[in-house]
């Protein structure tokens, strides 16, 4: 196997507690393993990342040319509760 020399910055807590939970040896085998995870193709792991990066830039209850996803998120829970009471 070839090996190349990066330079990267990464997010310290992130990178810390990555080291914390894999066990693995050194950093460069954290960064294989996540090469490798990422060359496998999408996991639920990697859907779930994907959306929870994708609500902390674009936050939960932040309006945009829509509405919110908040608001949408309790007109569907009362409509369907509205639904579960009229059908008893």
């Amino acid at each position: 196997m070839t090996t190349e020399r990066i330079h990267v910055t990464v997010d310290a807590e992130l990178f810390q507690k990555a080291r914390e939970q894999s066990g693995l040896a050194n950093d460069e085998t954290i960064l294989d393993v996540a090469l490798e995870a990422i060359l496998q193709g999408p996991t639920s792991a990697w859907i779930d990342a994907s959306y929870s990066l994708a609500y902390t830039r674009f936050p939960f209850d932040e309006p945009d040319e829509w509405g919110d996803l908040q608001s949408f998120s309790e007109a569907v829970a009362a409509s369907l509760i509205r639904e579960l009471d009229a059908s008893e």
